[in-house]
C-alpha cells in the first residue's frame, strides 16, 4: 500500500513507478469511508486520492521499497492478505439425505 499526503491518479503513480523501473501489474486507488458518507463511490483511474493499492513484480521490492525513491511524507507498507476462515454452509443450502 502506498499513502501520499498530496493526491494524485492511478496514470501519474504508474509512470513514476515506471521511471523507476518497477514493473506494476496493478494499481487501485483507494477511497477512506467515513461516517458521512460510508458507501462512497467506487474509485476510477480518474480518481485523484492519497492511498492506493500497489501490485508489483516481486524481483522489484528493494526498489518499491527503498524510502530514496519518494517524496518526503510518503508511507509505503506491504499489502497482508489475511486469509478467511471457511464458512459454514447454512442447512438451507445442505443436501438432503433420504434413506432407501
Amino acid at each position: 500500500m502506498l499513502s501520499r499526503r498530496k493526491t494524485c491518479k492511478r496514470e501519474s503513480l504508474i509512470g513514476y513507478l515506471e521511471l523507476h523501473k518497477i514493473r506494476v501489474f496493478y494499481c487501485f486507488p483507494l477511497v477512506k469511508k467515513t461516517t458521512v458518507d460510508p458507501n462512497p463511490p467506487r474509485p476510477t483511474n480518474e480518481t485523484e486520492t492519497t492511498s492506493f493499492k500497489v501490485i508489483i513484480n516481486s524481483e522489484d521490492d528493494l526498489i518499491f521499497f527503498n524510502p530514496d525513491i519518494w517524496p518526503e511524507e510518503t508511507i509505503v507498507s506491504r499489502w497482508l492478505f489475511h486469509e478467511r476462515p471457511p464458512t459454514k454452509p447454512s442447512s438451507d443450502t445442505q443436501p438432503s439425505i433420504t434413506q432407501q
